[in-house]
């Protein structure tokens, strides 16, 4: 498959990678879910006179949604959490490499109390030098499922990676496998087809999530959720990102 093919099967086709190259869910309601990051990370984002906020977000379809991320920053200072048509809402940042998706397995065990997964889908496209910077993206294919209960090896209950890892792909599995998992495939020669996008939409189908259809989304016709954001002055080093900077890779 190449990259314009991949690059189909992704939330709103692409359009606004690299904030869906990764998703989080939480199986719990977004305003739980946004009012326990907000108090878990108040601390950290309201020192030197800056502060957190929250606000409900409300918009006829997923772009506008999305749009209240921009611009991407070198180090995220917004995130979004939309409610879905199931029991699980959805988690997006605007860190410019894409949404970090470290606070998922931390919100789902120690402040949800409820299952999360990661959700990474990035096309392969080759690196190419523009000016004096490298644009092109390393192709990956990741789930990850966090139970609610945290143990000494943390919540992950189940990860499934297949990545090209700066040139070759390495493929890696943890936990048990559930049975709707496609075993088989994972024996395939070749470390990319081990772990495809549509094997990995198949199995968040399987958890009730559809994470590529817009209509997912948006629950009653319109999207709806929480913005927290950082308001006050930049962090030291901060950076402003486009779309357009971050996708003059686009096949």
């Amino acid at each position: 498959m190449n990259s314009s093919q991949e690059t189909e099967k992704t939330l709103l086709h692409g359009r606004y990678r690299p904030v869906t190259g990764t998703i989080g869910f939480l199986e719990c309601p977004a305003k739980h879910a946004a009012k326990m990051f907000y108090k878990w990370r108040y601390r950290t984002y309201t020192r030197d006179g800056r502060e957190l906020h929250i606000e409900p977000l409300r918009t006829p379809n997923m772009g506008t949604a999305l749009d209240a991320l921009l611009p991407l920053m070198t180090y995220s200072n917004r995130w979004l959490f939309l409610e879905t048509t199931s029991q699980w809402c959805a988690f997006f940042g605007n860190r410019w490499q894409g949404t970090d998706s470290s606070p998922i397995g931390p919100l789902a065990g120690h402040r949800c109390g409820c299952r999360g997964v990661r959700a990474t889908s990035v096309p392969n496209i080759p690196m190419k030098k523009i000016g004096e910077e490298w644009f092109g993206s390393y192709g990956a294919e990741i789930l990850e499922v966090y139970r609610p209960e945290w143990t000494e090896m943390g919540n992950t209950e189940r990860s499934i990676c297949a990545m090209n890892d700066g040139g070759p792909w390495c493929f890696e599995t943890y936990g048990e496998p559930y049975g709707f998992e496609d075993t088989e495939a994972y024996s395939a020669r070749r470390k990319r087809d081990r772990f495809t996008h549509d094997m990995l939409e198949s199995y968040l189908q399987h958890l009730g999530i559809e994470a590529y259809d817009e209509a997912f989304y948006r629950p009653g016709g319109q999207c709806s959720g929480f913005l927290v954001s950082v308001q006050g002055d930049p962090f030291p080093d901060q950076h402003e990102y486009t779309l357009d900077d971050l996708n003059k890779q686009s096949p």
